[in-house]
């Protein structure tokens, strides 16, 4: 989400929604995608899936549409299932539906109007309704934690509904052994890669405090944000060790090389994240993640490093209760680091920035671990099971 932010922040996208242009932009964007789904829509599978905008998430839209689907999508008139991505479309009815909350299971509640956390909790009822609707076939999510947030929320009566598939959708960059031989040939350094759409969402504070808490030797932080605070950029300009790229979304080459020269992808939160942490995996990045309710999934294949944060914005029990925003939540994660309760956690990143980069065989067992990760989670296999998904509720 918060790339999708940093991106509505550049001045040709604010011109563009301050004079409703945007609209005109979704048309343009829309017309080449209705024909394609028109002319060439599958004829075994009659599925769905939305039109992308200008608004749409880059990695879904590298990964979700053209050479990369499931099946040739087809329009909404023509489908016998809508696959829908966080909430369907108002005019589903009578139609089989799948849908991939994404964020958060309680996502489900914006279908009916939901707007903030407390109205989301207040939709439960409505939200039990629809998975009690025998078209509604099934919630696809991720092997995370959108499965406990499930059974809190809605109990183990519609645990049915839940299909888990391989969500990351990867494109893995190496074959496993070809990898294997990359990074035995080149041993000698190991440099960290903190994509970060959002100073304050991704916690960019407590990875600089841990860099500078023990600076690791011979290696190189890139740090791609670009709305760091004056104070943090004066601290970091007497670093020589991090190097700041202030381009968001930053330039698909530079990224790719950044990918390439680098051993560990940074992909700590305060909120929700992944795209970057699956990138970083496809090319065989150790993770150093946190645990939020991605971060088991970010590494369970033994391919990272976990740390805790304090808070959680999407913790059954506190979300719509003790917050009902991001900017509230963001004020008491702020406050509890000004209060000390982040120090451990800030020392925990220092640590495994410093295990990983001088522990060359745990850096680079989980550095083989990933890219085999990212075939188990590929876009293979991931359209394999959909595919599966879709014959098995089209054909029931």
């Amino acid at each position: 989400m918060s790339i999708q932010i940093a991106k509505s922040q550049k001045l040709h996208y604010k011109f563009l929604y301050k004079f409703k242009l945007a609209i005109f932009l979704n048309v343009v964007l829309f017309i080449p995608q209705f024909i394609r789904r028109v002319i060439y829509r599958n004829k075994r599978y009659k599925v769905f899936y939305p039109y992308y905008t200008s608004y749409t998430h880059p990695y879904i839209k590298e990964r979700m549409y053209g050479k990369n689907a499931p099946v040739n999508w087809c329009t909404l008139n023509s489908a016998n299932l809508i696959h829908s991505l966080q909430i369907p479309p108002a005019n589903s009815n009578g139609k089989c539906l799948l849908i991939e909350p994404n964020d958060q299971i309680l996502t489900l509640g914006g279908y009916f109007g939901a707007l903030n956390p407390k109205q989301c909790l207040e939709k439960i009822p409505e939200i039990k309704n629809l998975l009690s609707n025998d078209l509604l076939k099934g919630i696809l999510i991720g092997n995370d934690g959108l499965y406990d947030q499930f059974r809190y929320y809605f109990g183990d009566e519609y645990l049915r509904k839940l299909i888990i598939f391989p969500m990351m959708r990867c494109l893995p960059k190496y074959t496993v052994d070809n990898f294997k031989k990359k990074i035995l040939q080149n041993n000698k350094k190991c440099d960290f890669l903190f994509l970060a759409s959002s100073f304050e969402i991704k916690a960019v504070k407590l990875v600089i405090d841990a860099w500078r808490m023990s600076p690791p030797i011979n290696s190189t932080l890139y740090l791609v944000c670009n709305d760091i605070p004056v104070s943090y950029l004066d601290i970091l300009s007497n670093i020589k060790s991090v190097k700041v790229i202030k381009q968001i979304p930053v330039n698909p080459k530079v990224k790719k090389k950044l990918f390439e020269i680098c051993s560990v992808s940074i992909a700590v939160t305060h909120i929700d994240g992944g795209g970057n942490a699956y990138e970083g995996i496809e090319y065989g990045h150790a993770i150093i993640t946190n645990n939020f309710h991605r971060g088991r999934y970010l590494i369970s294949n033994n391919n990272g490093i976990e740390v805790s944060f304090k808070n959680k914005f999407y913790e059954p029990g506190k979300y719509g209760i003790s917050w009902n925003s991001f900017e509230e939540y963001l004020a008491i994660v702020n406050k509890d680091i000004e209060d000390g309760f982040y120090d451990n956690s800030v020392k925990d990143i220092s640590e495994a920035i410093n295990l990983l980069n001088s522990n060359r065989e745990k850096l680079n067992l989980m550095r083989i671990n990933s890219i085999e990760y990212a075939y188990k989670e590929s876009i293979k296999e991931s359209n394999k099971a959909l595919r599966n998904i879709y014959k098995r509720v089209l054909e029931c």
